[in-house]
């Protein structure tokens, strides 16, 4: 139990003086801190036990405190001491709250929300324990609020003073139950909406003076007040009032009374209005059991905020460090360019403190300092609240800690943590920090900062912020933070900011850092804060790895496994590894592989994997392996030349061999003839392609291609074509083409129709604008044939003419888009004689062998007047200009070598001896062509000469009697 006197009433005439009583039985050696003594030292702050750990209660209830008057007579106050010293079950020091209306409490150091109520007027107050002097009361703090303050509200305003003060002192909460039930006192727990956990009453004790008020510890804390009194003093805001029940509120928050009475603590036993609410003691005393107002600032994700600090001195104080599992953590958010000075100080005062007493004083041994309890330290840390910026510890128990002047390398929010080491003690402090413009060189790694994936042999941005820092950077890397060493990235590259960097690395590293120097000044540097990711990606090469051997011919499997590569994979080839050359094979999908190696044979031969979106990932063979060659006879493709007109004639040749080198030639000579000519024919650059050319003339000539690859030697079959001479071309088009048309396996073909201005039109041959961009294997051959306009609607119909000439359209070097090589089908007889053709007729062209896909051009310029299709799927006609579904408009690209000549007339046949002797009267023809029948009708299949005159001589003709009967036919040729 706790008692309050008024003492030396003469100096202090409200001043209530409160005095504890604690029985010798219930104080171990609990004295506040004595700070400074080699000698052990215990703190009444110190232990904080549950009340469920205490000895039980002979009343069940906590245990109360007296307030006596100044006229009190002292033999009631050692009546009422001694039978608190009699009955040790009735006091318990320094115990905490454990379990209130909000819930539990926690341990000590924790903040606690606490409940209040005014208990409704006419509730009784018990007489506890009995007997205490006054017996059964009747409860009228609302009236006497409303008598001392002039209402209850300003009343109860008073109180609320009160508990804020403790409030903004500590880590308690108070709030206002606006309820209360009236439940009997001092054993009805407080409950949310129902009643507070400490409840506030008033009766008439024993008049003005003598006992004031008296207050039960957690976890009861119902405070009663002696209605008499005179709390209505004004006099420094109440202060008398307030201190009194700020005393009282001490002891309902478990505090116990500290010795001697020298007017320096609030919880001093008799109450002193020289001061204003809990002192330095007292505030040591609530912070070491519910912490102190920042509580739970114990980590960066708790922070107190200080927010957006501009530049000064910012301070706070009455902080403290409530034991050794406690630390603070203050977050404040600046600018760029800024540092900062933090000071931790350390508070306390040197003063005699022990437990009470019946004449509270002190011995000569009692001196306490607080101001060395613990040995205080402070960190700054960076904006994720891990990386340490600076530290200061270095100083003993009450010397302040400071940081100095340390620069923060960019804008954001930062964290200030105050901590101590193993000391089970109670520190207080006060924190200052000055923001003021950095001047120190600082540089901050912005990326990469931790948790990146980058893949080797790509680039990516090595980035950061720089202060004060003049001249270029040095930027390493470490691949296996923290062991491993740094590597350089780039020794010496401006300060702008940024790097690109083409990540190297030879195998995946998931420890990487980046490190960024100042060259200039090397105390300014920075390094990743968390780890991130190098990542290689691999290719496995798994066949052929060394020791195969393959046919030079044969297709050889290629396989291998990746890690990370995407898309293609290009393979390489060396013959000699590895003096040798890399030759290309080919590029193919990330899915393995079928290759033709080819000749020459090796035994040292090695293949190279390269991704080509991720080029770091390349592996080769690991060991050599061998390409045998079996040396076949090549194979020669060619298709046989067509009929051309005079001048330079170009032959091609696909050949393939397994072994090689190739020489291929072609022979010629004229028709009949004796021995070859023999020329070479040099590779096109196209794959397998040789190529040959010789000036022709008018006539027949035969020819075959020869190749061979050293060992074996191979010859075509013998050709032969015909070279003459055709009249200039009838054209149709504009010598462009706009489209490209092939049958691509299906029967179509294509015409122009001609109606020649004058018969007989003499068709010495055709030419066909034909464009095979790549050279397909076989040098597509054409189908040319000329038609007789009888068919049905004077559709081609009666084919008089049709032959397979070869294609020159796969050029040597291949066509670009939109131009075309023209090829000549020569529509001459076996004597050099033209088609004679007397009605109108038509000319196409298709693809005659299946997988032979040359292309027609088509002049999409010019008007489809004349141009006609054969739709394979309908078996029909068309012209282009029908509306039907293959229809395509534009002319196509067939031009016509010929004439209209008429035929010559008044032919007059006489005899000269045994010669023959013909007149005519010419019809403009270069040239005329002289048959003989030996019968009327014919035919007239002997040509017994040409001339260009209109007279001619059959020498010899009369040796019989035979009759011989003659014809004469104007010529475009001899």
């Amino acid at each position: 139990m706790k008692i309050c006197l008024n003492h030396f009433a003469a100096a202090l005439v409200f001043a209530a003086i409160c005095l504890l009583a604690v029985p010798n039985n219930a104080i171990s050696h609990d004295g506040c801190p004595r700070c400074g003594k080699a000698a052990d030292e215990n703190s009444l702050w110190a232990p904080v036990v549950s009340l469920d750990g205490k000895i039980a209660y002979t009343t069940g209830l906590a245990p109360k405190m007296y307030c006596f008057g100044p006229d009190t007579p002292e033999d009631v106050i050692d009546r009422l001491m001694s039978r608190i010293y009699l009955n040790p079950a009735s006091y318990i020091s320094n115990s905490r709250w454990t379990s209130t209306a909000s819930g539990t409490t926690g341990g000590q150091g924790d903040p606690t929300v606490l409940t209040y109520s005014f208990v409704p007027d006419g509730i009784t107050v018990p007489d506890d324990p009995p007997p205490n002097g006054f017996g059964n009361q009747t409860n009228n703090i609302h009236a006497m609020m409303t008598s001392k303050f002039g209402s209850i509200a300003a009343g109860k305003a008073k109180f609320r003073q009160v508990f804020d003060r403790w409030q903004a002192l500590t880590g308690l909460t108070y709030i206002e139950e606006t309820n209360d039930d009236g439940a009997a006192l001092f054993n009805s727990p407080g409950q949310l909406g129902v009643r507070g956990d400490i409840r506030l009453s008033a009766v008439p004790m024993d008049g003005s003076s003598g006992v004031l008020a008296y207050n039960y510890f957690p976890n009861t804390g119902d405070m009663v007040l002696d209605n008499a009194e005179s709390w209505q003093s004004s006099a420094n805001d109440y202060r008398y009032f307030r201190n009194v029940a700020a005393h009282e509120a001490g002891h309902g928050i478990g505090l116990s009374h500290v010795c001697p009475d020298d007017c320096q603590f609030l919880m001093e036993p008799f109450i002193c209005t020289a001061y204003d609410g809990p002192q330095h003691d007292d505030i040591r005393g609530g912070q070491r059991q519910y912490g102190d107002s920042a509580e739970t600032n114990d980590t960066p994700g708790t922070a107190t905020p200080f927010g957006n600090v501009p530049d000064g001195t910012t301070t706070l104080q009455n902080m403290s460090i409530d034991d050794n599992g406690d630390q603070d953590y203050y977050a404040f958010t600046v600018p760029v360019n800024k540092q900062i000075t933090v000071t931790v100080t350390p508070v306390g005062q040197f003063f005699d403190q022990c437990a009470q007493t019946s004449q509270c004083t002190c011995s000569a041994g009692d001196t306490v300092r607080t101001t060395d309890d613990v040995n205080l330290s402070v960190r700054l840390y960076g904006t994720n609240g891990t990386t340490v910026l600076a530290e200061a510890s270095g100083n003993g128990a009450g010397v302040a800690e400071t940081i100095s002047n340390t620069s923060l390398p960019g804008s954001g929010t930062y964290y200030i943590r105050v901590y101590q080491g193993t000391t089970n003690a109670i520190q207080l402090y006060t924190l200052s920090f000055t923001i003021s413009a950095s001047n120190v060189p600082a540089i901050t790694l912005t990326q990469p900062n931790g948790g990146q994936v980058w893949n080797a042999g790509t680039n990516q941005s090595i980035t950061w912020t720089s202060l004060n820092v003049t001249g270029n950077v040095n930027i390493e890397v470490n691949r296996s933070y923290p062991a491993g060493a740094w590597e350089s990235v780039v020794a010496n590259t401006a300060n702008d900011g940024s790097h690109v960097w083409n990540v190297t690395g030879a195998s995946t590293s998931s420890t990487c850092r980046i490190r960024v120097t100042s060259i200039n000044s090397p105390s300014a540097t920075d390094f990743s804060d968390n780890d991130f990711t190098i990542f290689v990606p691999t290719i496995t090469l798994v066949s052929p790895n060394g020791g195969e051997s393959f046919n030079a011919a044969s297709f050889v499997p290629i396989s291998w496994t990746t890690n990370g590569v995407t898309g293609n994979i290009t393979i390489e080839l060396n013959r000699n590894y590895p003096a040798g050359a890399w030759e290309f094979v080919a590029t193919v999908p990330n899915a393995g592989a079928n290759q033709v190696l080819g000749a020459p044979a090796t035994t040292a031969a090695r293949l190279r994997l390269t991704s080509v979106n991720e080029p770091v990932a390349v592996d080769i063979s690991d060991a050599n392996f061998e390409i045998f060659v079996i040396n076949n006879a090549p194979v020669v493709r060619h298709d046989q030349h067509g009929d051309v007109e005079p001048g330079v004639t170009t032959f091609t040749a696909l050949i393939t061999d397994d072994g090689g080198p190739i020489t291929a030639s072609l022979h010629h000579r004229v028709a009949g003839g004796g021995a070859f000519t023999s020329l070479n024919m040099p590779t096109t650059g196209n794959p397998g392609e040789y190529s040959g050319s010789f000036v022709t003339s008018e006539g027949a000539y035969e020819y075959f291609v020869r190749a061979t690859d050293g060992v074996n030697t191979v010859d075509t079959d013998t050709f032969d074509f015909d070279v003459e001479d055709c009249p200039a071309a009838i054209v149709f088009d504009d010598g462009t083409a706009e489209g490209y048309n092939w049958a691509n396996e299906t029967p179509f073909a294509w015409a122009v129709k001609y109606t020649p201005p004058a018969y007989p039109f003499l068709l010495c041959g055709f030419q066909v604008a034909v464009a095979k961009f790549a050279p397909d294997s076989a040098h597509s051959p054409i189908q040319g044939r000329v038609l007789l306009a009888d068919g049905s609607a004077a559709m081609p119909g009666t084919i008089i003419f049709s032959e397979v000439s070869g294609s020159v359209g796969n050029v040597i070097g291949g066509l670009p888009g939109g131009q075309v090589a023209w090829a000549t089908v020569s529509t001459l007889d076996a004597f050099g004689s033209p088609l004679i053709l007397g009605q109108p007729f038509y000319v196409s062209v298709d693809n005659p062998i299946g997988g032979k896909y040359e292309a027609f051009g088509r002049d999409d310029n010019t008007a489809s007047f004349n141009s006609f299709f054969f739709d394979g799927c309908d078996s029909v006609w068309y012209a282009e200009t029908d509306l039907v579904p293959n229809a395509q408009g534009g002319q196509r690209m067939i031009r016509l070598l010929g004439a209209s000549i008429p035929a010559p007339t008044q032919l007059t046949i006489i005899s000269a001896g045994n010669d023959i002797v013909l007149y005519w009267t010419g019809s403009g023809a270069p040239y005329y062509r002289i048959y003989s029948a030996t019968t009327t009708g014919g035919p007239f299949t002997t040509l017994e000469g040409s001339t260009s005159a209109t007279t001619f001589t059959d020498a010899g003709a009369i040796t019989s009697n035979d009759v011989k009967f003659y014809v004469v036919v104007s010529s475009a040729t001899p």
